[in-house]
C-alpha cells in the first residue's frame, strides 16, 4: 500500500483518496495472517525445541548449583 502510495511514477498511484484510505482499512491477508498466529501454530518444531533448549539450561544449572 505505502509502496503504490509513493511510487515514483504518477499514473500507478493511487487515484483518489478513497483508494488509499480502503487499502489502508482492509491490510493485504498474507501480512496479516502469519502476523496473527502463535509462534506455536506457525513453526511448532521451532517452538518445541526453543522450549526445551531453555528447560535443559535450567536443569543443568541446577545440577550444578547442587554440587
Amino acid at each position: 500500500m505505502l509502496e503504490k502510495a509513493v511510487h515514483p511514477d504518477p499514473f500507478k498511484r493511487y487515484e483518489t483518496l478513497s483508494e488509499f484510505l480502503a487499502d489502508l482499512r482492509k491490510p493485504n491477508k498474507i501480512f496479516t495472517s502469519a502476523a496473527q498466529l502463535p509462534l506455536v501454530q506457525r513453526n511448532p518444531t521451532g517452538f518445541w525445541q526453543a522450549v526445551s533448549f531453555i528447560l535443559a539450561l535450567v536443569v543443568v544449572f541446577l545440577v550444578l548449583k547442587l554440587t
